[in-house]
């Protein structure tokens, strides 16, 4: 059996939530529940969530600010807009069934909210960021305060293990791998076993002619303009057969009102303010969430609060400057292969690794 639940939060405070298709009063002003009556209430969705029903829930990383959970039910996190009234979540849950990228959102939910918690020092100031994984293609957006603008004239640091390394580790081209694997295009995915696959377009464009020879940042412009545009007409794509064949079959699918998907099948469609060039390019971030998510709860599992933060395609993590081969052996293969065991053949994302002992101020080790 299925449990479908949300709770509704505004401004940190559970206001109500469903359970099925029956409504748990939480903290709405005026609902005439006492305060223990009320936690009483909260307490029925953290027990809920460590048993061993299977859940299917939204927004879930919200929740946890307001539930302990420890990480270990069978939860499914589906992305639901608009919901605020208690017949709206039990309406647009019953539609929905669970499916592998769910669970994988769930899963990292515990991840970033243990992250968020966490914070990290900036100028010896215990600061707290928050990442928003309800988002159209589930890729993460930073909330309250990023860290991602600050140069290394800050001091930054963890908490949980100051004055240490930081471990940069960043995907090399992740959009452009995430357009190889969706097309199947054998030579996009060839560029994949060289470690700079933009530099393998630009070769593989210019044929061995040096004279007014397509640059390499010039080629990623022009394969990733074409994509991100859906422009099946450019001309670097007569390269890229399969790329083409992949933007003319999505055209048409979304024309036809259909549904385009991730690579684990999250569901994009053209309506309201998604246009055709959104849900397709949401197509391409949602399986690099995916990856992302993944890798992420990996990292957390095996390196706990040493995991520091993730930024778009990076992830950066605190070690000692003594176990740094050490990790770097333990993350490489990780990265490198988030979707081991979940989709065929797979695919290498290639990553390059920084360290440094301060903030952004890091050299090539990888």
């Amino acid at each position: 059996m299925i449990l479908k639940t949300f709770i509704k939060i505004r401004k940190n405070k559970p206001l109500w939530g469903v359970i099925n298709g029956d409504t748990i009063p939480l903290f709405e002003p005026g609902n005439g529940l006492t305060l223990q009556e009320a936690f009483d209430n909260l307490q029925i969705f953290s027990d809920l969530y460590k048993s061993k029903h299977t859940i299917l829930t939204t927004d879930f990383k919200k929740q946890l600010s307001v539930l302990k959970v420890d990480g270990a039910s069978d939860i499914y996190d589906c992305a639901i807009y608009d919901i605020d009234t208690p017949q709206d979540a039990i309406t647009k849950l019953a539609d929905i069934n669970v499916t592998p990228w769910q669970k994988i959102l769930a899963n990292a939910a515990f991840a970033y909210h243990a992250i968020q918690s966490r914070g990290f020092l900036l100028d010896y100031h215990r600061i707290f960021p928050g990442w928003d994984l309800d988002t159209y293609s589930g890729r993460s957006r930073t909330s309250e305060i990023s860290i991602q603008g600050f140069t290394s004239e800050y001091n930054i640091d963890n908490p949980a293990l100051a004055s240490q390394c930081f471990l940069h580790c960043d995907w090399v081209a992740a959009d452009m791998r995430a357009a190889s694997i969706l097309s199947s295009d054998k030579v996009l995915n060839d560029a994949f076993t060289d470690s700079d696959p933009y530099k393998y377009v630009a070769d593989v464009v210019n044929g061995g002619i040096s004279e007014d020879a397509l640059t390499r940042d010039e080629a990623k412009l022009a394969l990733l303009g074409s994509i991100n545009s859906m422009n099946h007409d450019a001309h670097i794509l007569d390269y890229f057969p399969g790329v083409r064949s992949w933007v003319l079959a999505n055209k048409a699918i979304l024309a036809s009102g259909q549904n385009i998907t991730s690579i684990l099948g999250r569901e994009f469609n053209v309506g309201g303010e998604r246009t055709e060039l959104s849900a397709f390019n949401a197509s391409m971030q949602g399986t690099i969430a995916h990856a992302m998510h993944i890798v992420f709860r990996k990292l957390w599992e095996i390196f706990g609060s040493y995991l520091f933060i993730e930024m778009h395609d990076s992830i950066t993590i605190t070690v000692p400057m003594s176990k740094v081969e050490e990790c770097i052996e333990i993350i490489k293969p990780i990265m490198e292969h988030p979707f081991r065991g979940l989709i065929d053949n797979n695919p290498v994302f290639p990553i390059r690794m920084y360290l440094g002992k301060r903030w952004k101020k890091w050299y090539k080790v990888c």
